[in-house]
């Protein structure tokens, strides 16, 4: 409510939808290991193929002013599951939720290092973009801006999310309440 302004309904939602990220991806990652190195079959008896799975490597999230506490666990919770080391970059404007994932994953023993937390405007953004340590990008925001990730991370052929904005407009008619 202190971070955005969300009235608290709207804001014991999203700690509740963060809580069940959470947990949702916790769960995922505790089967992981128990399919590491699983055969995958295949046609010809004389081959033998094996799945294995390995994180990226270390990623950049960067989330918006207006979903903070959840769309920073919608993007860090699958990251860290994956075995992830994360740099999430907070909107200049509402860093707080941020800031506590911060003090939450120190509480809980995550290592040093594993979860970095970058605030600051647009060029603490460009510069994680242009990042050649990080291995993947994800970034929620304007069309504009996502653009230009994605023109930056593409000279380097690294991959990327994008969800950008504009697409859920709010009209309101003359005869509205």
């Amino acid at each position: 409510m202190a971070n955005n302004g969300k009235p608290r309904f709207e804001a014991e939602l999203d700690v509740s939808d963060a809580i069940a990220t959470f947990e949702y991806y916790a769960g995922l990652a505790a089967g992981l290991d128990a399919r590491q190195c699983a055969d995958v079959p295949v046609p010809d008896d004389g081959y033998r193929a094996r799945l294995r799975h390995e994180p990226v490597g270390p990623v950049g999230l960067i989330v918006p002013w207006n979903f903070p506490l959840v769309t920073s666990a919608w993007k860090m919770a699958p990251a860290l599951a994956a075995g992830c080391t994360v740099v999430l970059k907070t909107s200049e404007f509402t860093p707080f939720a941020e800031l506590v994932y911060a003090d939450i994953a120190a509480e809980s023993g995550l290592p040093a290092g594993v979860l970095n937390i970058v605030t600051g405007a647009a060029e603490a953004g460009e510069a994680l973009v242009a990042s050649p340590l990080l291995r993947k990008v994800s970034f929620t925001g304007s069309n504009r801006v996502g653009a230009l990730v994605m023109r930056t991370l593409a000279e380097r052929t690294a991959p990327v999310s994008l969800e950008l904005g504009g697409k859920s407009p709010i009209l309101v008619f003359a005869d509205a309440d």
